[in-house]
């Protein structure tokens, strides 16, 4: 006699441990039993198999592991599957507390969104009156020297900007930088960030840069490359020198701190302590 198993085929709850060990050991063994041969119960061991690979798998993974591996796979579906597929994902991702930032780069004028960024840009400065926005999707944008632009990077993130200047900068999630659009005709570069972001700045010893953080720090360069991490929610901010020398100022009218390669000063915003330690840099600077 033919004899059939049916199987139903619906998914395989998170809360179905019990019952996928139970039905494990009641499967019957394909040498013993000629009815294993049978394709439903073929496909009801693969997908029990599966199922508790899975779950062994996510009992050894951190919770921050999980979520970093969920958020590369997102970001790797994203080029490769429809946008319909990829937001069913993300929805179910959130469904399982996953949260997914699919917020946007955006560039600002004063409260105006005038673009949307993909993973970097730079400002070409052709003459003091033709200034515009290159991105590396190739959109270019005409910008007035003087404009003030602000760029806002969303959690989940990274950004990075060319400067007209020639300097460099990669920003860190959740972070924004303003900025001038040139810095043609000016005794200084300034710019102001909220965040973090490492900064590679083109020297100019008459024009000197400067970065300014919240709490009044200021960070006042030459030419160099450091790191500033000054999230306005962190009792701490870092700021790292990888090359070159710095100057460090909490609010005007303090002695400077100078920092040298490898040293980090760290500026408690709550009791107003500043400390310079020695550190490998190139840490931060990744």
């Amino acid at each position: 006699m033919d004899t059939k198993h049916d199987i139903p085929h619906r998914e395989i709850g998170e809360q179905d441990d019990e019952l996928l060990e139970q039905l494990w050991k009641q499967l019957p063994d394909s040498q013993e039993d000629p009815f294993i041969a049978d394709q439903g119960f073929k496909d009801l061991q693969g997908r029990i198999q599966r199922k508790l690979r899975i779950k062994r798998r996510f009992r050894i993974l951190t919770a921050g592991s999980i979520a970093a591996a969920l958020i590369t796979g997102v970001l790797i579906f994203r080029t490769l599957i429809p946008s319909e597929q990829v937001s069913t994902a993300i929805a179910q991702l959130q469904d399982m507390g996953v949260t997914i930032s699919d917020d946007q780069v955006i560039l600002k004028m004063g409260n105006e969104v005038v673009m949307s960024l993909d993973s970097a840009a730079r400002i070409e400065l052709n003459t003091a009156d033709d200034v515009a926005l290159q991105t590396a999707a190739g959109k270019k944008l005409a910008l007035a020297s003087e404009r003030i632009l602000k760029l806002e990077v969303p959690a989940g993130r990274h950004f990075q900007m060319t400067l007209s200047d020639g300097t460099k900068v990669w920003l860190n999630a959740s972070s924004t930088l303003e900025y001038p659009a040139s810095f043609e005709g000016k005794k200084e570069r300034r710019v102001r960030l909220t965040g973090e972001a490492f900064f590679e700045v083109s020297r100019n010893e008459k024009c000197p840069f400067y970065v300014e953080t919240g709490n009044q720090e200021s960070v006042q360069v030459l030419g160099t490359s450091f790191n500033i991490n000054a999230y306005p929610e962190n009792s701490k901010h870092f700021t790292t020198l990888v090359t070159g020398k710095i100057s460090y100022q909490v609010e005007e009218g303090k002695e400077p701190v100078i920092l040298s390669p490898d040293q980090q000063v760290s500026f408690d915003c709550v009791s107003g302590d500043m400390k310079v330690a020695q550190v490998d840099a190139s840490a931060f600077a990744a």
